[in-house]
């Protein structure tokens, strides 16, 4: 049976490696724009390379693919073993450029990913289908991402566009 000191310097030992995880779960890398032929609404989050080759494929509309050369060259290397990408593609916007991530916190068992709109420049209203992949570090627990759609004072008011728990252990 554990003693109380014990039990206590056991969950403290816990709490700190959870902050840990917690304070290296930001944004690794990241592709935004409107340079998609995906004009849906999707989201998701890939954790292995064929599903990202096949969202690749998707998302530049090609058509068949396989068979490496330059198709395969153009796919960004992620290691999986380590790493997720989380993709988010808006579907028809206009005058949307990109998008940009605010802040990640955590809120209860979650890791809350905030992000914005980034406009184009110049006011320039141009309509496309915007996206963002952003790699992240696997995490080891939900992750929701809260899209910013305004502020009141300074707190901001959002939209919460996707939710993913976990991926299971490779």
């Amino acid at each position: 049976m554990l003693s109380l000191g014990k039990a206590i310097a056991l969950l403290l030992t816990i709490l700190a490696q959870q902050a840990a995880e917690d304070k290296n779960f930001k944004p690794l890398g990241e592709l935004t724009g409107t340079d998609t032929t995906i004009e849906r609404q999707m989201s998701a989050m890939v954790t292995d390379a064929a599903q990202f080759q096949a969202l690749w494929q998707d998302h530049k509309g090609v058509i068949g693919g396989g068979g490496g050369g330059i198709l395969e060259a153009q796919v960004p290397e992620v290691d999986f073993k380590k790493n997720v990408v989380f993709a988010l593609f808006a579907g028809q916007t206009s005058g949307v450029e990109s998008y940009s991530i605010v802040d990640v916190n955590t809120k209860g068992k979650t890791n809350v990913v905030r992000f914005k709109a980034n406009p184009f420049p110049g006011g320039v209203t141009m309509i496309g289908s915007s996206y963002a992949l952003w790699i992240f570090p696997r995490p080891n627990r939900a992750v929701e991402f809260e899209f910013i759609t305004g502020y009141d004072g300074n707190k901001p008011i959002t939209r919460k566009v996707a939710q993913f728990e976990p991926p299971k252990k490779q």
